[in-house]
Order: structure tokens, then C-alpha cells, then sequence
């Protein structure tokens, strides 16, 4: 009964980062057609047919094909995934509150019906996102990864419990001392974890050991009857053997069983380090305990680029355009340098507020302007997101089989002047504000 209590609730923990609300995305086939293309994860393909059936993509190609089936023409017009945001504060209730979180504290928690920041994001291009608790401490707490459908209709939730969000470096204003304080923290948290995951295996051992014990007592075969002896004196009755007591059952800690699913790889950590020393104590957390991470923020990863570079931790650069008083200056020149040593960069526009996400395809372009290739910065905002957060094989890319989550641009998304024309989520094409189509 006690293993079973603990898998019941361990099962809510992980399968709430798994199961969201479902989607009903319309069943019709239909074709839209553009003169350009990025796929997301290679270069672009110039006029292109994306065929959509029940909100995915089935295919892409330049012949035509679907024959029948309604087309939407966009002549001169440019694809790209939809952007995903990471980390953000949409869907959330507003709130200054910078609390000290815990593993188990959920963004979904907070969420909110719907957005007025929806509207701003998606006429930005954003269709994912995933937003975190406001930090206060080294531990923020876990992401909520969600889906934005409409500017007046609360987001679609696609994890309740995504990836775990903690800070060795919150904003970069810590000091030395503070980044080792943090570390060594983490570090404990992490130990702890490990202790109580071997605490609950070693019971689990025992009481299989315990239960083997208890049924497996032999029973004598009755002895065929014979003549009575003659009487003899009654020796003294033998104590009965004791039944041997169950293992003691460990207490259950939901904080801790959070933790254990990122030691068990089943959920990724992401860690806010910006400093060239919290790098370092962040990659050695990451390859110490073995765990799928990512670094957030790494405003001096050029001078941690080699400690980088060998770990091929994925990245989150940015924000790129903070405010002017900000130091560390993130420098935009760090996404090409860390591409051209093969590490996975994304790009955040942060999330000091809601409306944060809207600047994203602007971070990236400030990346393409420091030298990072237009595939790598498109890339850096759509499908390598999309996997840091665990939804890489079905959102991030225009390709077979993955949402029909696009942004149809007037240009290519990194010249001036391109503006967002149309937006589709899982297929349905958005609406904005006052009902118009995007």
C-alpha cells in the first residue's frame, strides 16, 4: 500500500508536466501557400505548399499537391515557425511578488483567464511560451508551458509542470560570494534528493524482502496416523517465532520527488547564470549530477566559451537589449561565437513582464547583427527553444508531423520593415483583439 501511495502521487507529479486540456483543432485539409519558407532547423525554401489536416502539418513541398483541397495564398510572403518564448510571464496573474519559490512551486498556479498581453504577443509572432514563477531566490520554481490560441481566449496549457527554473546568479547583481552561497545550495538540494530517492528504493527492496518472508512460510504435510505412544512428560511449550516487522516507510516529500525526476533525466533544470564564474558552477551542477540542463542568461559566456563549448549545454542568451544600466553588458556577438564552437543557443527576450515576449525576433536580429547566421537566430527562437522545454518533436519546425504553428511575415523576418500578416495556431488562423485576422 505504501509503494502505491507514493507511485499514485509520483504520477501526478510527472504526468502534470505531460497532460494538458485537449485540443480540438479543425478536422478540414488546407494549403497555404508562400514564397519563401524557413523550416526552422535548416535554410530557406523558396515558394512553397504547407498542407495542414486537423492542426498538423502533413506536408511541404513546391509541387503542387492536394489537389481539391481550399488554399490560402500569401504571393511574396515568408513562413516561419511560430516563436517560442523562454522564459516569459504570460498567462499569469499580475503581480510585483518576487517570492522565494521551491521546487514545487507551479506558474500554472497563477495562471490567468485571459492575457491583455496576448494580443501584443501574438502580432509578435509568438504561438509558445513558457513562463516561470517571478524569482526571489535561488529556486523559482516550475514553468508553465503554454499555447497562445487567441488574443482574448486564455492560453491553451500544453504542461503544467514544465522544466524546473533556479538561479545561481539572479540578474547578475549577486556577488562572488553570493554565486558560491547559491551553488553549494543547489548542490544540497540535488544531494538531498538523491539520499531520499535511495531512502524510497531501499524500502521498496525491503518490503519486497518482507512480504516474500511472510507468505513464504512452509506447511508441514500431515503425517499418516499411527498407533499412540505410550505417554511421555510434556516438555516445555517453545515460544511462537515473531513475525518480523514491516520496513519502515520513508516520509514522502513532493519537493524532493521534483528534484529526483530531474536526477532521473525525466525533467530538465534550467540555470539562471550570467557571470563567467556561475557558468562554470552551473555546467559543473549539469555534468556533476548528469542532468539535461541549459544555462539562462550567460552575459559572459565568451570568456566561459571553451568550459561551454566542451559541455555542449544548451544556451539562453539574452535579453540582448537590456536596460542601459545593466552589468553585465550581454554581448550580441556571444551567439555566433558559441554556434561556431557547436553549442545550442536559444534567445530569450527575459521576462520582466508580460510584454517582454513581444521583443523577441528583435533579440535574435540584434544576434544576426553581431554575426550569427539567419538560420541559427530563426532556429535560436523557434525549434531549440521548443526542445529545452521538452516539446522539440512537435513544435519549433515546419515539417511533417509537428503543430501547424506558423507566422506569415510581409519579408524575411530579420529585415527592417517586415511586419507580421497572418498567424496560425495548431492550424486555426488567430484573431486579434477586434476580430480581425492576423
Amino acid at each position: 500500500m505504501e509503494l502505491v501511495v507514493r507511485a499514485v502521487a509520483l504520477s501526478l507529479v510527472l504526468s502534470a508536466g505531460l497532460v494538458a486540456a485537449p485540443e480540438k483543432p479543425p478536422e478540414a485539409t488546407f494549403l497555404i501557400e508562400v514564397g519563401l519558407l524557413y523550416p526552422g532547423d535548416g535554410p530557406p525554401l523558396r515558394d512553397q505548399a504547407i498542407r495542414i489536416e486537423g492542426g498538423t502539418i502533413r506536408e511541404i513541398g513546391s509541387a503542387p499537391f492536394a489537389a481539391g483541397a481550399p488554399r490560402i495564398r500569401f504571393p511574396g510572403a515568408v513562413a516561419i515557425p511560430g516563436l517560442v518564448a523562454v522564459p516569459a510571464l504570460l498567462g499569469l496573474e499580475a503581480s510585483d511578488a518576487r517570492i522565494a519559490g521551491s521546487p514545487g512551486l507551479r506558474a500554472a498556479d497563477a495562471r490567468r483567464g485571459s492575457d491583455p498581453a496576448a494580443g501584443d504577443a501574438l502580432r509578435a509572432g509568438i504561438v509558445t511560451f513558457a513562463s516561470i514563477p517571478r524569482p526571489g531566490g535561488i529556486v523559482a520554481g516550475l514553468a508553465m508551458v503554454g499555447r497562445l490560441a487567441d488574443a482574448e481566449a486564455p492560453p491553451v496549457i500544453l504542461a503544467e509542470e514544465g522544466p524546473l527554473f533556479v538561479s545561481i546568479d539572479e540578474g547578475g547583481a549577486s556577488g562572488t560570494a553570493d554565486r558560491l552561497r547559491a551553488y553549494h545550495a543547489l548542490r544540497g538540494m540535488l544531494r538531498d534528493a538523491e539520499r531520499y530517492g535511495k531512502a524510497w528504493d531501499e524500502f521498496a527492496k525491503d518490503l519486497a524482502g518482507w512480504k516474500e518472508k511472510r507468505g513464504g512460510a512452509k506447511v508441514e504435510p500431515k503425517a499418516e496416523a499411527k498407533a499412540e505412544p505410550k505417554a511421555e512428560p510434556k516438555a516445555e511449550a517453545k515460544p511462537e517465532p515473531k513475525a518480523p516487522e514491516p520496513p519502515k516507510r520513508p516520509s514522502y516529500d513532493p519537493d524532493k520527488e521534483i528534484l529526483l525526476s530531474i536526477l532521473r533525466r525525466e525533467r530538465a533544470i534550467v540555470i539562471e547564470a550570467r557571470r563567467a564564474d556561475a557558468i562554470r558552477l552551473a555546467l559543473d551542477i549539469i555534468s556533476s549530477f548528469n542532468v539535461r540542463g541549459a544555462i539562462l542568461g550567460a552575459d559572459e559566456a565568451a570568456r566561459a566559451i571553451d568550459a561551454v563549448a566542451a559541455s555542449r549545454t544548451p544556451v539562453i542568451l539574452g535579453p540582448l537589449h537590456p536596460d542601459r544600466s545593466a552589468f553585465p553588458r550581454p554581448d550580441p556577438a556571444a551567439a555566433a561565437a558559441l554556434a561556431s564552437r557547436g553549442v545550442p543557443i536559444a534567445i530569450t527576450a527575459g521576462n520582466a513582464s508580460p510584454l517582454a515576449a513581444r521583443c523577441l525576433l528583435l533579440e535574435a536580429a540584434a544576434a544576426v547583427a553581431g554575426g550569427l547566421a539567419r538560420q541559427d537566430a530563426l532556429r535560436a527562437v523557434t525549434s531549440a527553444p521548443a526542445s529545452i522545454i521538452g516539446f522539440g518533436d512537435r513544435i519549433g519546425k515546419i515539417a511533417p508531423g509537428y503543430d501547424a504553428d506558423l507566422v506569415i511575415l510581409s519579408g524575411d523576418p530579420f529585415d527592417d520593415g517586415a511586419r507580421v500578416i497572418a498567424v496560425f495556431s495548431r492550424g486555426v488562423r488567430v484573431r486579434g483583439p477586434r476580430e480581425e485576422e492576423m
